[in-house]
C-alpha cells in the first residue's frame, strides 16, 4: 500500500478476507485500499470497516478512516450545514 498499487493490494487483502473472513485488520486494509480508488467504491468500502467494527469495535483505525469519509465523500459547507442536518433528524 505504501506504493500506492491499490488495485494490487486490494487483490490481496480480498484473497485475506477469503482465506480468514473473521481477520478485522484485513477488512479495514481492503477498505482503505477501495476508497483510494475513488467514489464509486464508496458503498462496498463502507461495508468492509463496518464489518471490521463490528469483528473487532476497537480497532481504532477503521473509525479513524469512517471520520475521514465523513469529511472527504460529505463536507459540510458550514456549521449551519451541521445545524440544519441535525435539525432534520
Amino acid at each position: 500500500m505504501l506504493a500506492k498499487r491499490f488495485p494490487e493490494a486490494q487483490a490481496k487483502f480480498e484473497q485475506v478476507v477469503n482465506e480468514n473472513p473473521r481477520f478485522a485488520e484485513a477488512h479495514n486494509n481492503l477498505r482503505y485500499t477501495l476508497r483510494k480508488q475513488g467514489a464509486a467504491n464508496y458503498q462496498k468500502s463502507r461495508e468492509h470497516y463496518n464489518t471490521a467494527i463490528e469483528l473487532k469495535p476497537k480497532l481504532a483505525e477503521a473509525y479513524m478512516y469512517r471520520g475521514e469519509d465523513a469529511i472527504t465523500v460529505f463536507p459540510l459547507k458550514s456549521a449551519d450545514d451541521v445545524i440544519e442536518k441535525n435539525a432534520l433528524n
